[in-house]
């Protein structure tokens, strides 16, 4: 990756920065004028704190900016930089002349050969994935095998989703199943996995919460909960800081997506007369990408019955209760619960 394509300049768009981050999977861009100088830095937390602001993405990226972003200058310590990087929680440090030139931009898996995940690694914290469900937007696929075993590129999608969650360092895995379960436990069982996989049957379908109940007394305070159709690129470590500082009950992962209207959209009067036609307007939504930080103690809050997470979490914020969004990009999400997005997933990973 060429460093100088994490310098930008001050009329990019927040939409713009988004893409770019995403493209180059680094959590922080460096802004720049004319003269190379630098002038600002914008992290994945900034876009991430205007986002849940209500703020619009096609703003500049200066509304945002850090404008006192820390730097070293020529001849640096490496011992110091990694120091810096530590103290500071950043990937990346940009290295400047005298009169404040971007010279170079320092990353951390660059400089100390591993990637930055690795030493915030999620000891103890199990993972759940709802795989019981019959899948029927994927019909017929489904009525032969279930959602969880629909393969993405040579491993079932449950397998991959796991593979990626023990990158970052979960080992422990239960997996609630209903709908075909002895094939998804066979499949499970023939493989010899890095990490631990227990099983949870349900009776009777119980919704995409309802089966948390099931879990043991001594589960641990804190788990990940994952639909067995969905992969998050992101990184698990900051969701759950995010999770743990804002004192959340539940935190829900949280995509921003842009729709695109493809036809005129029309605006009349008073009089029923045409006010204004928008050509092909585009809407930005934050939507559920079905996979949460969970403490719990929500599961003591579900009633033993067939139960949703969207009447869940409705529940426990009339209740008072926090429940704190992460939001990602597009590119971070990967939905395989529908043919079309089956598809687009499948190319997204080069399948």
């Amino acid at each position: 990756m060429a460093q100088d394509q994490c310098l930008i300049g001050a009329t990019m768009t927040v939409r713009g920065a988004m893409q770019r981050m995403s493209d180059l999977g680094r959590k922080e861009l460096f802004i720049i004028d004319e003269s190379g100088c630098l002038t600002g830095a914008l992290s994945d937390g900034d876009i991430r704190r205007w986002i849940l602001k209500g703020e619009g993405l096609d703003v500049s990226v200066v509304a945002l900016s850090n404008t006192s972003p820390r730097a070293v200058s020529k001849g640096y310590s490496p011992e110091a930089v990694k120091e810096l990087m530590l103290a500071n929680r950043i990937e990346s440090v940009p290295v400047l002349d005298q009169d404040g030139k971007v010279l170079d931009i320092l990353l951390w898996n660059v400089l100390f050969g591993q990637d930055i995940r690795h030493w915030r690694l999620l000891a103890g914290i199990p993972a759940v994935i709802m795989a019981g469900g019959r899948g029927t937007r994927l019909d017929p696929f489904t009525k032969i095998l279930p959602k969880p075993l629909v393969p993405v590129g040579d491993r079932a999608v449950l397998q991959v989703i796991m593979d990626r969650l023990h990158e970052h360092g979960i080992a422990d895995f239960h997996l609630v199943l209903n709908y075909k379960a002895g094939l998804i436990r066979s499949y499970v069982e023939d493989l010899a996995l890095p990490y631990h996989v227990s099983f949870i049957h349900e009776k009777e379908a119980l919704g995409t919460a309802g089966g948390l109940k099931l879990l043991s007394e001594g589960f641990p305070d804190t788990f990940i909960l994952s639909n067995c159709d969905v992969m998050i690129d992101a990184e698990y470590a900051d969701i759950l800081e995010y999770h743990r500082t804002h004192g959340c009950l539940l935190t829900a992962v949280v995509c921003c997506r842009h729709f695109q209207i493809p036809y005129g959209v029309c605006e009349l009067n008073r009089d029923g007369l045409l006010k204004q036609i928008h050509e092909k307007p585009g809407h930005d939504y934050l939507v559920n990408t079905g996979v949460y930080i969970m403490d719990r103690r929500v599961i003591d809050m579900i009633p033993p019955k067939e139960v949703g997470m969207d009447v869940l979490i409705a529940a426990l914020i009339a209740k008072g209760h926090r429940v704190g969004a992460y939001p990602v990009s597009e590119k971070q999400w990967v939905d395989i619960g529908q043919w079309d997005e089956y598809h687009k997933a499948l190319r997204s990973l080069g399948v």
